[in-house]
């Protein structure tokens, strides 16, 4: 339940004030959540973890490879979220190069694979 979601310290792991926001915005009718540590790092979450029970809200596939490799337990969100928009974005003088053609095609297909979905 949202309330056995918001009981628990949590770990933001975000890059930018948007994701850190969309959760804030989800859960603006409850309670605030208790953000015992933020950082673009998910190590420093994980190596929190041995001190301290912490929940950590990340993308599904994601979550699930972390709690299978740290012997963790993922759930589903007691929350509704928006769907994130993935953008990738380069100088236009690489436009036509053959070799960021290539890396921009890998790292889609990564992405894809871990969002589920085609690319």
């Amino acid at each position: 339940t949202v309330a056995d979601y918001l009981a628990y310290a949590h770990a933001t792991i975000a890059i930018s004030d948007g994701v850190k926001a969309l959760l804030d915005d989800a859960l603006a009718d409850y309670t605030a959540r208790e953000e015992r540590l933020r950082s673009s790092q998910l190590d420093c979450a994980l190596a929190m973890l041995n001190q301290q029970p912490l929940i950590m809200t990340l993308p599904d596939e994601l979550a699930n490879i972390i709690a299978q490799r740290h012997r963790l337990i993922a759930k589903p969100l007691p929350i509704v979220l928006p769907a994130l928009q993935y953008s990738l974005c380069w100088h236009s003088r690489c436009q036509t190069d053959n070799a960021q053609q290539w890396l921009r095609q890998q790292l889609s297909s990564a992405a894809a694979k871990l969002l589920n979905q085609p690319k």
